[in-house]
């Protein structure tokens, strides 16, 4: 379930919870900003309030996550393997090739 916490002038934040459904991490050979950077999606969003703040991708809620934030794929890796579920706050002015980033994880 999408639920918006506040707006501002420049940006969203919202928080979405779900399970982690694929998860794919792009090497650091790659070039572009792809390059160390990672993606996953949530189970179960709301697709259409999501695409009015970031970019879906083949129908999903596509998440990306920098490379610098190692922490965050840790455990969304984890929820993933664990099969449970994670909480993930975004604001909808950092992105990765258009696709909004995670600022924080949840684990239950």
């Amino acid at each position: 379930m999408l639920g918006l916490l506040f707006t501002n002038a420049s940006a969203t934040d919202f928080y979405l919870t779900g399970k982690v459904g694929q998860f794919r991490y792009h090497s650091l050979e790659r070039t572009g900003q792809w390059s160390g950077a990672s993606w996953f999606y949530l189970e179960g969003v709301n697709i259409a309030d999501f695409q009015k703040h970031c970019v879906r991708h083949n129908g999903k809620a596509l998440i990306a996550i920098s490379r610098q934030d190692t922490l965050a794929w840790t455990m969304v890796l984890q929820a993933k393997s664990q099969g449970s579920s994670i909480g993930v706050e975004i604001t909808s002015n950092r992105k990765i090739s258009g696709f909004c980033t995670v600022d924080a994880v949840d684990l239950p």
